[in-house]
């Protein structure tokens, strides 16, 4: 991603919101940014630079805001309802990536084990 697309989707996701066009699609659009950002952070580990991991609270934040989404749990009708509850892919995988993100952080007291 290059930074015209991040200011794209920025200006995407305040658009919905000041739009009122439904807590579910910029929940989607913020899930879309924080997987962007994780690869990016991912990326800058992998080149040996210190990469600008998210804060928890973002994952929190992001997690409590997409089980409060309703229409993200709503049923895609007949053709699609193989579907439905397939939000709750997409916050097991915030969720993996705050675990991930919660491995990288110095500055936390863990257990030996």
């Amino acid at each position: 991603m290059v930074p015209e697309y991040d200011a794209t989707l920025t200006s995407a996701i305040q658009e919905v919101k000041a739009g009122g066009l439904g807590a579910g699609l910029g929940v989607m659009l913020r899930m879309v940014a924080m997987v962007i950002r994780m690869q990016r952070c991912r990326l800058a580990e992998q080149d040996g630079s210190q990469p600008n991991w998210p804060p928890l609270t973002e994952f929190d934040q992001l997690l409590a805001d997409m089980e409060a989404a309703e229409e993200l749990a709503g049923s895609t009708g007949a053709p699609f309802e193989t579907m439905d509850g397939l939000h709750h892919l997409y916050i097991a995988g915030i969720v993996m990536m705050r675990l991930y993100v919660d491995t990288k952080t110095r500055d936390v007291l863990r257990d030996a084990a």
